[in-house]
């Protein structure tokens, strides 16, 4: 029989949308039919209160609700942004900057809660503007100095006040040109350690319309570079009078000049890199007892009857001409020097070297030579290069080499001719004598025909004698007997110091039969 009881309904079950909060929810628990209200039922699942967004709307929410699933977002890095886990667990976020170990820092310390950016104040002569998001730092006085011994020149009037035609510039002083200027008939007097600059010689000029020199200075050690001068009636220097003093006139142009000047007993005169760009009448004139001259670079354009560097008779301890180009008129002349190296002082060289150019019809050298013992002369137009040499030569001799002991080397007898000699000094006798300054490894070469003046076959020997003591390692032999003869050659080499000299020693191995050199080449080359 069917329970009729259990097919009963509860209720007809009306729907709602909302729970009433005297709601009572049934449930089975151990078989038993039991109720609990709303109130306990939210309590004991924990759902009390809602999950609703707080804050700006438009912001981005953590909770990220997709239907019936609510996602929460992952905070991740972005930059100058990190996220991480604290050590209780919570979620930090920090900055993610780093400084550079240079400079001066812009941000305070890092580590802090609340870095702070550090102001940018302007100094003396700077300004800050800001337009468009952007900061601007700008100078508003004149440029600053290159040194706090430099004064600026910008005007006539910021060089000293002129006396009797002449601005006396100031010792261990720098007048940095800014501005081309023309200081008219006065003059310039250098003290000690002036200095006079500028940006760059294409664009600042100093322009003087006297016809005494430019500059002058008595004993004093200065310098000029970077400029271009302009002195169309009158020689760019006088420092005659000076002694012991150095000058440097380094990196500039001359638009025109009469002349380049006169230099006398220097300590050192550097004329480097110099550009003369119109006609010169004169050029350098070295006087007196001086330390080391150099030049090199630049160009010259000498007139006729002109010389570019005159030595005359000045002495030098070193002197040296680099690199340059010249052009010369007819009758104008490069270089003017004493002859038989009367320039250079006792025990010292100098050098005339690397692609020294002239062009036109004018003379390269006057007074010296290449063959001067005291001067080296390389890659130079129109003059050879210096290379020590000396050559002797003796045809049809008849003179008879005595031999007073079989085995012992004898001088050649006979009269020697000098055919060429270069830094050395050949002799009738036989000899060449090295006179060049420095060291030098030169070979020798010596060939003779030779034979007993009588007799039959002997065996004889030919060597290199240097400084009148026969080489052994130098020994060649052959054997002839009277009426016939031998080509003897002998090939050496030897390192000439000053003074060293090489001769023919033969040696009749055998007898004491005199012996005959009756033709003989000697030289060193």
């Amino acid at each position: 029989m069917t329970n009729a009881s259990r097919a009963r309904k509860i209720s007809q079950f009306l729907a709602k949308t909302t729970l009433p909060s005297d709601a009572q929810l049934t449930l089975i628990s151990g078989g038993t039919n039991f109720r609990i209200g709303l109130v306990d039922f939210l309590a004991a699942l924990g759902v009390t209160g809602t999950i609703v967004s707080d804050g700006d709307s438009g912001g981005t929410p953590v909770l990220d609700v997709a239907g019936s699933v609510n996602n929460i977002r992952i905070i991740e890095d972005g930059p100058g942004v990190k996220a991480s886990v604290s050590a209780l667990n919570g979620l930090t976020l920090e900055h993610d900057f780093q400084r550079l170990g240079e400079g001066l820092p812009v941000v305070g310390d890092l580590t802090v809660q609340s870095p702070t950016l550090k102001s940018l104040i302007a100094g003396t002569d700077i300004t800050f503007s800001e337009t468009d998001n952007k900061i601007t730092i700008s100078r508003t006085g004149a440029a600053p100095p290159v040194s706090i011994k430099t004064v600026l020149v910008q005007q006539l009037s910021d060089l000293p006040t002129a006396s009797g035609g002449f601005r006396t510039l100031a010792a261990d002083t720098e007048y940095f040109f800014q501005n081309p200027i023309n200081v008219g008939t006065d003059r310039f007097v250098l003290s000690n350690n002036t200095v006079i600059n500028s940006p760059d010689s294409a664009i600042i000029t100093i322009t003087y319309t006297g016809t005494n020199p430019m500059f002058t200075g008595v004993s004093v050690t200065s310098k000029i570079t970077k400029v271009r001068l302009d002195c169309l009636n009158a020689d760019l220097f006088d420092f005659t009078g000076s002694t012991d003093y150095i000058f440097q006139f380094i990196n500039c142009s001359v638009t025109q000049c009469d002349g380049i000047g006169e230099f006398g007993d220097f300590l050192a005169l550097k004329i480097f890199d110099v550009s003369f760009e119109n006609n010169i009448t004169t050029g350098a004139r070295l006087l007196g007892s001086n330390g080391v001259f150099l030049s090199g670079g630049g160009n010259l354009v000498v007139q006729s009857a002109g010389i570019a560097f005159d030595a005359g008779t000045a002495t030098f301890d070193a002197f040296s001409l680099d690199t340059g180009f010249a052009s010369l008129a007819s009758g104008a002349t490069y270089l003017n020097l004493a002859a038989a190296s009367a320039n250079m002082n006792a025990g010292r060289t100098g050098t005339i070297a690397l692609n020294k150019n002239v062009l036109g019809t004018g003379t390269m050298l006057s007074g010296g030579s290449p063959d001067d013992a005291q001067w080296e002369y390389d890659l130079n137009d129109d003059i050879p290069n210096t290379r020590p040499d000396g050559l002797l030569s003796m045809q049809a001799n008849a003179v008879n080499t005595v031999i007073a002991a079989a085995g012992t080397p004898v001088l050649v007898a006979g009269t020697w001719v000098v055919e060429l000699s270069s830094q050395m000094t050949g002799t009738t006798g036989g000899r060449l004598t090295y006179n060049g300054i420095k060291n030098a490894v030169l070979p020798i070469t010596s060939s003779i025909t030779i034979a007993p003046v009588s007799g039959g076959t002997v065996a004889m020997s030919i060597e290199v004698a240097v400084n009148g003591t026969a080489v052994p390692g130098s020994k060649r032999s052959a054997s002839a007997s009277s009426g016939g003869g031998s080509a003897i050659t002998v090939p050496w080499q030897h390192i000439f110091n000053t003074g060293d000299f090489v001769e023919i020693f033969v040696t009749n191995e055998d007898t004491t039969v005199d012996l005959l050199v009756s033709s003989a080449v000697h030289r060193v080359n």
